[in-house]
């Protein structure tokens, strides 16, 4: 019997990094989570001309997400860069519902 028929999907946005929850009671979850950036190059994007180029980035951490109603949504990722890139990341991702994303996404990088 496959238990996960009865279960709904969960909304994720696309800019949401990959995680699982530790803690999850319904309408507040808790847990790790993680991105992998690729490589970028001057030479590649006229953007960055003059920075410095960057490898590969690990960047890990955690998320809390809090569901108001049963619809709507803010999640908060906090995340440590290393290896290419060193620093913090904080992510806001507010508003969702689990068929549509909607509102503000907002990244931090200290």
């Amino acid at each position: 019997m496959d238990a996960s028929a009865n279960t709904p999907v969960s909304f994720s946005a696309p800019d949401e990094s990959p995680g699982f929850a530790l803690y999850d009671n319904g309408f507040f979850k808790a847990g790790l989570t993680g991105r992998l950036r690729t490589p970028r190059s001057s030479a590649e994007y006229t953007e960055l001309r003059g920075i410095r180029d960057i490898d590969w980035t690990v960047e890990a951490g955690g998320f809390a997400e809090f569901w108001t109603f049963n619809k709507l949504r803010a999640r908060l990722e906090l995340r440590r860069a290393f290896l290419g890139m060193n620093g913090d990341v904080a992510d806001f991702i507010s508003i969702g519902s689990n068929s549509t994303g909607l509102g503000p996404s907002r990244s931090v990088r200290a």
